[in-house]
């Protein structure tokens, strides 16, 4: 056992989560589809740096979890895709430049952006040696996405491809655009134009696995009621400590023990058969802390190398103590809070309205967050890293005159007093998050007389009972900062937040944001429909930003190449390495 896991044994409390992926040049072909390598026999020889030092196995803790473990295109917590255990198509570096992945960059599209041929590099092979096909591909996405299995991230991954629809609904077994032309080719035909595809392939969610894994599943259907007991048995298989050295990867690192919280123990080795620019790195090990001060002792103390995703007070402090130690990366997201609609009082638009013109949005985010993360521009779930943003459109700016006003013009009105019960479920939120509920919750009660407020972590901890929640706390926002992207997936029925979270609907949102998708973001009239579209979303008060995600990340001086972009998750895990220190 290492120094870096007996030290975290010792004296902490454990839960995990992470994120990497890797850039990928061209190596010698591996054959075509039907040929299967020697296991093993693609080990390039390392040329380490002349400061590199002799131990490359790097150390790292991450804020967060792993969701529902080790597959691409469902609740893929970050730590299961560590060191690019699986390659998307394509890569997407900080600047949203698309680069080459599984898939090559000299792709076809028509004119009007409706058909791709897509190229799979020749050289790319699964880390047992079979190389990696288009029907891969195919039948990975048929199985993961359908809707017996997962749901949110088919909609950012195929949203524009002919048949989704269909096929989510059930009533296909296949996505009708997709085909396999040969073993390397594939093409896509799309329901709508899409002009920004690879780059949405970019995400770690559009990588394949070996579906072959799996198949044996689709016999014991029946034993499955709904997608957690799918995922669940699938779990079962390759995230349960060693039986991870088994899981069929793509990319340049394989898992070799992979236990989910609250051992949460995740090790990674080089890829014997990875087919792209040779590793530096001769493994990872990884977990999750989530006590940011324990985050910080440890990197204070030389432990740890690198630091992902932080927040919070005890960053504040290690931002000022090494600030050397810190960069940012962009990021166009939020954090929320969902009106639950159907559930009282949230099924009332007024008072909604009141509830978020009497918040103080940069208090919020000063006190929750210590100053760092941006406020919310008045409600709106517009970050200012988003195209078309405007910072004059400030939809429910604090005024706590007009929120009296939406709270006597509401049926809950016409005081505080008379409101009743809001129940804010935090659902298992990090402690920032779970402070600007409370923060909010005050201001209700200074602004507006409103008492009756429970926050609680877990549906079943409120003392009324489960299925009266009226807010959950939970992020939003778009891979990629084009409003369009935003308002698919908080606006339009099939985005997750809209459909699983507010529980509105709203006729004619649905066309109006799929002619928006349609549109080139480069014409005149993008960003007015894009805005128009989105005063829309603000005036049904449907969600209280309460504040701008930003994202850093701790690096110690002895780490060399290492880069990421939050665009993709894209990180630079063929350049990482070790310097002496």
């Amino acid at each position: 056992m290492s120094r870096f896991r007996w030290q975290i044994l010792i004296g902490l409390v454990l839960v995990l989560g992470l994120s990497l992926t890797a850039c990928v040049a061209p190596a010698a072909p591996a054959g075509d589809g039907g040929e299967m390598a020697e296991s093993g026999d693609m080990m390039p020889e390392v040329m380490l740096p002349d400061d590199a030092a002799e131990d490359q196995i790097l150390n790292v803790v991450h804020e967060g979890g792993c969701g529902s473990g080790p597959f691409p295109g469902i609740d893929y917590g970050s730590p299961c895709n560590f060191g690019h255990m699986f390659m998307p198509p394509f890569l997407v570096d900080i600047d949203g430049t698309v680069m080459p992945g599984l898939f090559t960059t000299d792709w076809e599209v028509n004119d009007d952006l409706t058909e791709y041929i897509f190229h799979i590099q020749e050289e790319a092979v699964w880390s047992d040696g079979k190389s990696i096909t288009a029907q891969d591909a195919i039948d990975w996405w048929n199985y993961i996405f359908h809707s017996d299995r997962n749901s949110w991230p088919r909609n950012f991954v195929m949203g524009a491809v002919m048949g989704i629809d269909e096929f989510a609904d059930g009533e296909t077994e296949t996505i009708a655009g997709l085909t396999a032309l040969d073993d390397k080719t594939l093409k896509v035909e799309l329901w709508r134009p899409e002009g920004s595809l690879p780059q949405l392939w970019g995400f770690r969610e559009a990588a394949p696995a070996r579906f072959d894994q799996y198949a044996d599943l689709l016999e014991r259907a029946d034993e499955f009621n709904d997608a957690t007991e799918w995922r669940g048995a699938m779990a079962e298989r390759f995230f349960q400590g060693e039986n991870a050295a088994d899981l069929i990867v793509s990319g340049p690192f394989r898992p070799v023990h992979l236990s989910p919280e609250p051992d949460a123990i995740y090790r990674f080795e080089r890829n014997p058969n990875w087919w792209g620019k040779p590793t530096l790195l001769d493994g990872i090990e990884a977990t999750t802390i989530r006590d940011f001060q324990t985050i910080l002792l440890m990197f204070e103390n030389d432990e740890i190398d690198l630091a992902l995703q932080l927040a919070g007070p005890s960053s504040v402090l290690l931002r000022q103590n090494q600030p050397e130690a810190f960069r940012e990366i962009p990021i166009s997201a939020f954090w929320a809070m969902y009106f639950v609609t159907d559930q009282e009082p949230a099924d009332d638009v007024n008072l909604r309205r009141a509830l978020m013109s009497a918040i103080e949005w940069e208090k919020v985010a000063e006190i929750a967050w210590e100053g760092e993360q941006a406020p919310s521009n008045a409600g709106s779930p517009m970050a200012p890293s988003y195209q078309c943003f405007d910072a004059d459109f400030q939809p429910y700016p604090f005024n706590p005159e007009r929120a009296a006003e939406f709270l006597a013009e509401s049926k809950y009105g016409p005081t505080g007093e008379t409101v009743p019960k809001i129940r804010i479920l935090t659902g298992g939120s990090d402690p920032p998050r779970i402070r600007a509920a409370q923060i909010i919750q005050e201001m209700w009660r200074v602004n507006l007389g409103i008492e009756d407020v429970e926050i609680k972590n877990a549906e079943a901890e409120f003392v009324d009972g489960e299925g009266l929640v009226a807010l959950r706390v939970t992020s939003g926002g778009s891979f990629l900062p084009r409003p369009g992207y935003l308002l698919e997936g908080i606006a339009h029925t099939r985005g997750g937040a809209y459909q699983s979270w507010t529980n509105y609907t709203e006729e004619g949102w649905d066309e109006e944001i799929d002619a928006l998708l349609s549109m080139d973001p480069g014409s005149p009239e993008y960003c007015e429909r894009s805005q128009a579209m989105l005063k829309k979303f603000t005036d049904a008060a449907l969600v209280i930003p309460t504040g701008y995600i930003r994202g850093w990340f701790q690096i110690q001086p002895w780490v060399g190449g290492y880069g990421q972009s939050r665009i993709s998750f894209w990180h630079t895990m063929t350049e990482t390495y070790l310097k002496e220190r």
